[in-house]
């Protein structure tokens, strides 16, 4: 398998975990405050800051990030 379908596969898999991510909140509805939607939040929050440095890292360029 060479690197482009691999990769183009990760891809794909990520993007249906995010929709089933995003579904999952939306399913909070008026319970939008609380512990549970927080976390999520914070998970997604996460993964949208992995996904960024992992760009960054592809492009061989730097990202802002650091580990707190």
């Amino acid at each position: 398998m060479s690197a482009q379908i691999l990769l183009n596969l990760l891809f794909q898999y990520k993007a249906s975990v995010d929709d089933e991510l995003l579904d999952a909140l939306n399913a909070f509805g008026a319970e939008a405050r609380s512990d549970d939607f927080r976390s999520a939040l914070r998970v997604l929050n996460h993964a949208h800051l992995v996904d960024r440095i992992f760009a960054a890292n592809l492009r061989r360029l730097d990202h802002s990030y650091t580990a707190n």
